[in-house]
């Protein structure tokens, strides 16, 4: 009797403590753990209306419906209203949004359940939303731009962590005759130092100095070691900072590349993509990867192994008024082979970024396409190398500006 009593308990003991390793094996919802119930998220950011009538919403997406072809997805009314607050020349990382918002504060955003969430904000008139960046670390965030006057270049070095700064001004050359102002292009760090295009022009006619200027910034001081002119075209990267699309790639050797086209009036007529090699701080004279008078690169995005998504405005496929001349095209770095992606061709001045998951093979591609007829998220596999249609967007759309990749959010 004493043996079957103690077999008995034994039993109940290891039915127990059974249940309580299922139990922990559980989450809240009773879901299997071997499951990952967590949703990767895309925010989704579109103009709805015209002006002066006209909103600007930012909308959670998750990667399940941005890769579901027969899933449609209505920008009207879904997502937060961020006009009042914000634009959409932020910088991303991991989960939130940097910039300089309209009632003159930097902050540190995101989007959750519809709302824009202001997880901290400072006063800060230094700098407006015409600003460049690089990341010297995770949590260093560097903006320059141009100070009040536009004769000027300062900087705000950001701790994203707790929003402290370090402010101060750049040295630059004397403006040549003809030039009275100055802005900022793209900006990169590498090896200690800060890589930062800048552009002089003339604030009447707005004709801007030829040729490429780079100042070589020592990181840590923001002290100028050189400047880097190169006179084959005028854009360092992007016009607007980078804040939009990418213009420059770093790649894991160190190698920056640089989408370089020509500015406005300023004799320089071809689009190249140029290179600044490892360890150096000159441009590689012998390395033009893409050279063209009549195609003009308007971004590129790492893909990894040597290969970028390199998108281009061809004003020839214009045809009959149409303003569709944005192509996205796969890159190799080191030959310079371009291959167009089976993608429709977006409208000329697409300002939008490419969401790239190097993690999980995968780079998403928005257009904006004819708004009379459905349009798509387009997903380009990197190991297969093969296009893919995804979620629907229907009409009813102004412009859809921007498309990033947030992961667990």
């Amino acid at each position: 009797m004493k043996q079957n009593i103690i077999k008995l308990l034994s039993g109940l003991t290891f039915l127990a403590i059974a249940a309580a390793f299922l139990s922990a094996c559980k989450d809240d919802n009773g879901t299997d753990p071997k499951v990952d119930t967590s949703k990767d998220m895309f925010w989704l950011y579109s103009r709805i209306g015209e002006y002066p009538d006209q909103a600007d919403l930012i909308a959670e997406v998750t990667r399940e419906d941005i890769e579901d072809p027969a899933f449609t997805f209505t920008l009207k009314g879904n997502g937060a209203e961020v006009q009042q607050k914000i634009t959409y020349g932020q910088v991303l990382k991991d989960g939130y949004y940097y910039c300089v918002s309209k009632d003159q504060r930097f902050g540190k955003y995101k989007i959750k359940n519809g709302q824009l969430i202001a997880e901290m904000e400072v006063p800060y008139t230094r700098l407006y939303n015409s600003f460049s960046f690089a990341w010297k670390n995770d949590h260093t965030l560097v903006i320059f731009g141009p100070d009040g006057n536009g004769d000027k270049l300062v900087y705000s070095e950001i701790n994203t962590n707790t929003l402290d700064m370090k402010n101060g001004e750049l040295a630059i050359p004397a403006f040549p005759a003809g030039y009275d102002r100055v802005r900022t292009q793209e900006a990169v760090y590498r090896d200690g130092k800060i890589f930062l295009g800048y552009q002089v022009y003339n604030s009447t006619a707005y004709n801007v100095q030829p040729g490429l200027r780079v100042l070589v910034l020592d990181a840590s001081t923001y002290q100028a070691e050189k400047t880097i002119t190169d006179s084959r075209s005028d854009n360092f990267g992007d016009g607007n900072g980078g804040r939009f699309q990418s213009g420059i790639l770093k790649d894991k050797s160190g190698n920056i590349y640089v989408s370089a086209s020509p500015g406005y009036n300023s004799g320089n007529t071809t689009s190249y993509l140029l290179r600044i090699n490892s360890g150096a701080t000159e441009f590689d004279p012998s390395y033009e990867g893409f050279k063209s008078s009549s195609i003009k690169l308007s971004g590129i995005w790492d893909l990894g192994n040597g290969k970028a998504i390199l998108r281009t405005d061809d004003s020839a496929l214009g045809t009959g008024g149409s303003t569709f001349v944005c192509e996205h095209n796969v890159f190799e770095l080191s030959t310079g082979k371009k291959t167009k992606l089976d993608i429709p061709a977006g409208d000329s001045g697409s300002q939008m970024n490419v969401a790239v998951d190097q993690e999980n093979g995968k780079a998403y591609i928005m257009t904006n396409a004819s708004r009379s007829v459905n349009n798509n998220i387009y997903i380009y596999s990197i190991s297969a190398e093969t296009v893919t249609k995804g979620m629907i967007i229907p009409p009813g759309y102004n412009w859809l500006l921007r498309l990033d990749y947030i992961g667990s959010n």
